[in-house]
């Protein structure tokens, strides 16, 4: 079995009705080539998380990647991988 790590972010809700981003927020599922992270199927949560620090710290420099929780997809392949729940950092 394979696994991954998919970042999730904050976003401000959109209020469709007055057509603007409100102060309120929701955690969504980052999108882009940054926001599943491969990772060893043996290692534990306390290896995962090491990992994801690790991920963060070098990728600090650019402002679209700031997550806030992440979630553990296994699997044979990531298309019909299953999900953890959403663990936050």
């Amino acid at each position: 079995m394979s696994k991954w790590v998919q970042f999730y972010h904050k976003l401000n809700k959109f209020d469709l009705v007055n057509m603007r981003f409100t102060d309120e927020e929701e955690t969504v599922e980052m999108v882009g080539m940054d926001s599943v992270m491969r990772i060893d199927g043996r290692w534990n949560m306390p290896s995962i998380r090491a990992a994801i620090q690790k991920k963060i710290e070098r990728m600090k420099n650019f402002d679209a990647f700031d997550p806030c929780a992440f979630s553990i997809l296994t699997g044979s392949s990531i298309l019909n991988a299953s999900e953890s729940p959403v663990y936050n950092l």
